[in-house]
């Protein structure tokens, strides 16, 4: 019986939602928007997160030695560094390495690198890693010192310092703006189904007035608005998923060129995740779908 009852008000909800067919599909339009939105900051924040940490544990300290700097020097410098912070790994490349590095790197360009193994002006170097990426600052301003002036030519330090920058700026601005963005597609959302609810619920005002009459409890005239307040979440959250498939193509490929980010980050996460993102988006769709619609039948009903 519970059953065959509920059979009836889902097809008496989607009996509604073709009845009213424009408004229902402005609804799950703005529906749509709100959960590709909420989701899209989510998701960016996570995978930007991911993102910061992986390019943390990669970046080392890499401390360019003038030419003729004596073994004792880059032996002073190489303990003054351990004093200063806790090293993971410390190493030497030789000019002779460079060269090796370079060829690795950029390949066998016959006229430079013909000019670089005759002249090599290629400097040594120190590479550090430290246990915390947050301990190369000290590095920093331990080789700008006074002390190490004559010995250290530069380093890698600024340009390191410049991606990890720009990537915490953008999670900064995604979390404070994030919030308000959400909260104001969530008040739009609400606000619209509450609207077209309520339309409904007067455009079948005389139909109502019968079912009561006739006896039809609460639950059975309630229902069908309800299903169909569901119904604008459940097609939302196929529709924001496939928008946001769409997006994060785009924004994977401008987050790989301005960002130095994972050609593959966002669409990876996307994989990854798949089922996580689609059930998050349909209970949040139903969950501000049908709380909306409830306010509306209690408002006028």
């Amino acid at each position: 019986m519970f059953l065959l009852t509920l059979f009836r008000l889902t097809k008496l909800g989607i009996v509604n939602f073709y009845r009213n067919l424009w408004l229902s599909l402005i609804a799950t339009f703005v529906m749509s928007l709100t959960l590709m939105t909420i989701t899209f900051l989510l998701v960016s924040a996570f995978v930007i997160n991911v993102e910061i940490e992986g390019v943390k544990n990669r970046i080392d300290y890499e401390i360019y030695i003038e030419d003729n700097v004596s073994t004792d020097d880059m032996t002073r410098l190489e303990e003054s560094i351990r004093n200063v912070v806790e090293v993971k790994e410390i190493r030497n490349v030789s000019k002779e390495e460079a060269v090796k590095r370079y060829k690795e790197i950029f390949g066998d360009t016959e006229n430079l690198l013909t000019y670089i193994e005759q002249e090599n002006p290629l400097k040594a170097s120190i590479i550090v890693k430290t246990a915390k990426p947050e301990d190369l600052e000290y590095i920093e301003n331990l080789v700008e010192s006074d002390d190490f002036e004559d010995i250290v030519y530069s380093s890698s330090y600024s340009r390191n310092k410049q991606i990890i920058t720009r990537l915490i700026g953008i999670i900064d601005f995604i979390e404070k703006a994030g919030v308000v963005v959400g909260i104001i597609f969530v008040i739009i959302a609400v606000a619209v189904v509450f609207s077209i609810v309520r339309v409904t619920i007067y455009s079948r005002k005389d139909e109502i007035e019968i079912m009561k009459l006739v006896g039809a409890t609460d639950w059975f005239v309630h229902g069908p608005f309800i299903i169909e307040s569901a119904l604008y979440g459940v097609l939302a959250a196929f529709v924001a998923f496939g928008l946001l498939a769409a997006i994060f193509y785009y924004v994977s490929i401008a987050a790989t060129s301005y960002l130095d980010l994972s050609p593959n980050a966002f669409s990876d996460y996307l994989n990854q995740y798949f089922w996580f993102i689609v059930i998050f988006q349909l209970l949040l769709g139903v969950t501000i779908s049908v709380l909306s619609g409830f306010v509306a039948i209690r408002k006028h009903l």
